[in-house]
């Protein structure tokens, strides 16, 4: 009766479920190496400023919708929108060398 049984504690696994955590289905756009367009500098501008989308929005009082599509390049801000987006994201010129 010298002999110690053993109980296969190490064999065995638990397991979980991860079903419960959401995997983000929106795609995003990468942060641009170069900046090309408008859209691209508000991007890299509000990056470096460590602010959301919505942060800058609600500042501006307009839509996270409406400043995704100014990132993006669907539409356009018009003179006043720029003026706030220079004061918010501290821009020097409205066209800060790219393109609109």
């Amino acid at each position: 009766m010298g002999r110690v049984l053993l109980l296969g504690i190490a064999q065995r696994q638990s397991r979980a479920s991860r079903a419960h955590i959401r995997v983000p289905r929106i795609s995003r756009k990468s942060l641009p190496c170069s900046m090309k367009m408008f859209g691209d500098l508000l991007h890299i501008k509000r990056y470096e400023k460590h602010l959301t989308l919505s942060q800058v929005a609600g500042q501006m009082g307009i839509a996270q919708v409406t400043l995704r599509g100014w990132e993006r390049v669907l539409e356009r801000p018009n003179e006043q929108q720029i003026e706030q987006l220079m004061t918010i994201l501290v821009l020097e010129h409205p066209n800060y060398g790219v393109c609109f």
